[in-house]
């Protein structure tokens, strides 16, 4: 490796007129070679001034400009193909980077075995006191998580199953190999994917705890996304990931476990009174409690609370006959409870697709999920505290016997 191969940034980038100046400023003040440097930005049809200040600004830098917004996978491919480094590193625009960033990511490729080809930043908020991210791990379900310690090694450079897709680097060529990021992702989840993917077909990633940058938090996702959306992305792209990357014997297994885990999410999620379902239960109406309490509970409650509990069972705003005629043919609920149902409609219409790429990573495969797990840190790590949740989820993980699955030894 020559002591500074060319390395090409690309940052994506849509309507972020905002987070421009400070992300490319920090860029132009790295210390790694400028004339090994190549700098690209993809915006994704924003309607701010953003490319008219980068053309501005920031004239040598090369933009890509998508006619709508393709999230984050596809344009970050597209860039990375016409890309001219050896290495690419790709950074969120809501990011500002140290001056050293870019060369702690190389040196410490450059120190490692050949099979390590792509690290990853150390995320701290923007004011620098709060760690975001110092490594990942992986959920049996398919969902990363970030963790905000170093994971325990002897190792200068830890090892980590995957970078954040915000701030890492990459080997261009194995990136293209290996298909990229996948685009059918869109956004969320995409670099846990990858990273599962490179330890499969023999590649490894580690974690530079030098190499830093700064981070405006949400900064983008909650401008672009809205919460249903957001959901949706999150437990449509865990199920991907799962479909193409589990062993057969290990998905045959977890990902029944998974489909039902999400069925019972969205059941609670959407405070439906399920006892309407329960044969031989005669519908009972309660008197309930008063104008003013009910208006003053509902304000309280109306942003976390499903609509047909507000109006079914809680508040009785509605007279009786009134409700029984509304409701007995529809059910009132929030759009964001059903995001992980439409999320396995999804799955079911891409099937064909998922089994495709699963053929060709399952064919390229150096690594088997049991040297892998280890690297989950913490499978049955879960996000959701419901009571009612996690009664069911620990006696899936029981009677299915998933522990076993994750044991350092045996796990058939």
């Amino acid at each position: 490796m020559c002591e500074h191969p060319p390395v090409s940034i690309i940052v994506i980038n849509y309507n972020g007129f905002d987070l421009l100046k400070d992300c490319f400023t920090s860029l132009k003040n790295l210390t790694y070679p400028a004339k090994s440097i190549e700098f690209i930005m993809v915006d994704n049809g924003s309607s701010d001034r953003s490319v008219v200040f980068m053309k501005e600004n920031f004239p040598d830098v090369k933009i890509i400009e998508n006619k709508k917004n393709l999230g984050f996978a596809e344009p970050n491919n597209t860039a990375a193909s016409m890309a001219n480094g050896e290495y690419v590193a790709f950074l969120n625009n809501d990011m500002r980077v140290t001056e050293d960033w870019l060369f702690k990511m190389v040196e410490a490729i450059k120190k490692s075995p050949p099979d390590v080809i792509c690290t990853g930043s150390k995320i701290l908020n923007w004011h620098g006191d709060k760690v975001q991210f110092a490594g990942g791990g992986l959920a049996f379900d398919g969902r990363g998580f970030e963790l905000s310690s170093l994971p325990v090694s002897e190792e200068t450079y830890p090892a980590v199953l995957f970078a954040c897709g915000g701030a890492m680097l990459i080997k261009r060529d194995i990136f293209l190999k290996l298909g990229g990021f996948d685009p059918k992702y869109f956004a969320y989840f995409e670099d846990v994917d990858l990273g599962w993917r490179l330890w499969i077909t023999g590649y490894r990633v580690i974690l530079v705890p030098d190499s830093i940058v700064y981070h405006h938090h949400q900064k983008t996702g909650s401008a672009i996304f809205s919460l249903e959306q957001k959901i949706f992305l999150g437990e449509r792209n865990c199920f991907y990931s799962m479909i193409k990357n589990y062993e057969d014997k290990y998905l045959a297994k977890l990902l029944p476990a998974v489909i039902a885990l999400r069925i019972k999410k969205m059941l609670i999620h959407s405070k439906l009174d399920r006892s309407d379902w329960i044969a031989g239960k005669d519908f009972i109406h309660k008197k309930g409690p008063g104008f003013y309490d009910i208006i003053k509970d509902f304000i309280l409650n109306i942003k976390h609370e499903g609509f047909s509990y507000i109006f079914r069972r809680k508040y009785n705003i509605l007279p009786c006959w009134l409700e029984r005629i509304i409701t007995r043919h529809y059910v009132l609920t929030t759009r964001p409870s059903m995001s992980p149902f439409i999320a396995l409609e999804d799955l079911m219409e891409d099937l064909d697709y998922l089994f495709e790429k699963r053929e060709f990573i399952q064919s390229h495969r150096k690594r088997s999920d049991r040297e892998i797990f280890q690297l989950f840190l913490d499978p049955f790590n879960c996000q959701y505290d419901e009571e009612e949740y996690l009664k069911v989820r620990n006696s899936i993980i029981k009677n299915l016997k998933l522990s076993d699955i994750f044991l350092s030894e045996g796990g058939e």
